[in-house]
């Protein structure tokens, strides 16, 4: 399959100083809250493909958490146009939280500060909004990429994939699909109507990796999402983001999600929390796993550490056979091995 084309920002020269431009009567205004830590490389290209874009913007929030670069430099030219705020170091969640309540727009579009937008991308969101104005959240489809080359094709899971053939726009009450798994791949990809997030409140500090996922499921409980087909959003992948390199996302992952899933069991009610207390179980399993993969292919004192907090956090009994298996030389370890799988029923 041949990779998508997007629009190159990188090396582009800085927008001249311009006015904003409201919009007309009647149509929404839009807030943009970009979060930035230590991207003096690239924040530069994100502010440039939001200045970009063919909606008219109300305000453009920039909440720089304590870089320790020279980000701070590479923003300073953009300061006529952006409302810049620089806070110390607090994580993903406090940041995006001091962007959204210094914003002011009736739509909140969310962007990490090495992400960039296509210029449609706001405009293709606004027109959905119009047309499911109960939708909790908007998502645009895009791209990873590393570099100049587009490693990732889509920014959606399967189970939204299979609904957008052949459809470019789905509505979706698609709580029971989010809980088995985040389906929105980084928040660039959002706009979020204000009267939504008052009503389920700000993200939570206490996730550093998955704050979207557990703001997404607070969304999605009581009302719908819209998802674009359209590639309108350019996810970087960096080994220093929050997510760490791609060998160990999932697991960094998972120390949030474990938690986000319990808490979901416990607010489900009969059947749901039955399934969602599986999935408990189930992610249990597969991190232990995976951690035991990457101990033996990679680093087997980093995934021993994990497993053990992972054990001493949750006490599945998946987190501690696999701590133990690793502890074992590797010969006898085939054997031990082929005694945890029948253990973990693998």
């Amino acid at each position: 399959m041949a990779a998508p084309s997007f629009t190159r920002w990188e090396g582009r020269p800085m927008t001249q100083s311009r006015s904003r431009v409201a919009p007309s009567p009647g149509r929404p205004q839009v807030s943009v809250v970009i979060t930035t830590f230590n991207h003096a490389a690239y924040i530069a290209a994100a502010l440039e493909s939001v200045l970009a874009q063919t909606y008219p913007l109300h305000e453009i929030v920039v909440v720089d958490d304590g870089s320790s670069d020279a980000t701070s430099d590479s923003i300073r030219p953009y300061l006529d146009r952006v409302h810049y705020i620089r806070q110390e170091n607090r994580g993903i969640a406090r940041a995006r939280n001091t962007g959204v309540a210094a914003a002011r727009g009736d739509l909140i579009a969310l962007l990490d500060g090495d992400d960039v937008w296509e210029p449609g991308k706001i405009e293709r969101q606004v027109a959905a909004v119009s047309q499911h104005p109960d939708a909790a959240l908007i998502a645009a489809n895009g791209v990873e990429f590393e570099g100049d080359t587009a490693v990732f094709e889509h920014l959606f899971a399967r189970a939204v994939r299979e609904r957008l053939r052949p459809p470019t726009m789905l509505k979706w009450d698609c709580y029971d699909a989010l809980v088995e798994r985040n389906l929105i791949f980084t928040v660039s990809q959002v706009l979020i109507p204000r009267w939504a997030l008052e009503r389920v409140g700000e993200s939570d500090r206490r996730f550093s990796t998955s704050s979207d996922w557990d703001l997404y499921l607070r969304l999605a409980r009581d009302h719908p999402f819209v998802f674009l087909s359209e590639r309108l959003v350019r996810w970087r992948y960096l080994d220093t983001s929050a997510s760490g390199p791609r060998e160990r996302r999932m697991l960094q992952w998972a120390v949030d999600d474990i938690p986000i899933l319990k808490r979901e069991a416990r607010r489900g009610r009969n059947a749901r929390a039955d399934r969602i207390r599986g999935l408990v179980q189930e992610k249990c399993r597969r991190t232990a796993y995976t951690a035991f993969g990457y101990g033996e292919r990679h680093d087997r004192r980093w995934a021993r550490q994990y497993l053990w907090r992972m054990w001493r956090r949750h006490h599945s009994r998946a987190f501690l056979t696999c701590y133990v298996v690793l502890l074992v030389p590797p010969r006898p370890r085939v054997a031990l091995r082929r005694w945890a799988r029948r253990m973990m029923g693998w």
